[in-house]
């Protein structure tokens, strides 16, 4: 089911009870054709499914690991020479 609701932020479209997005100032939430309301819900979702949401954290935690090795290496280098 689609539902157009009007939120606290604005207008949006409800799909499944999960989904919510927001309408654009150009639609009109008394007039959106249900095609419309699909091709928002359809953008929204391939947003999220795009594979570079989930590397940016890998990277970061890897990132932060090697740079803590490194200081733990020089740490024990100073300390025990």
């Amino acid at each position: 089911p689609v539902e157009v609701n009007q939120g606290r932020y604005g207008p949006y479209v409800k799909f499944n009870g999960k989904t919510f997005v927001s309408l654009e100032k150009t639609d009109d939430p008394m007039s959106i054709s249900l095609d419309r309301a699909m091709e928002l819900i359809e953008e929204k979702e391939k947003d999220i499914r795009t594979p570079e949401t989930t590397k940016k954290p890998v990277v970061l935690v890897l990132t932060i690991s090697i740079i803590l090795i490194l200081l733990l290496n020089l740490i024990n280098t100073i300390i025990f020479y």
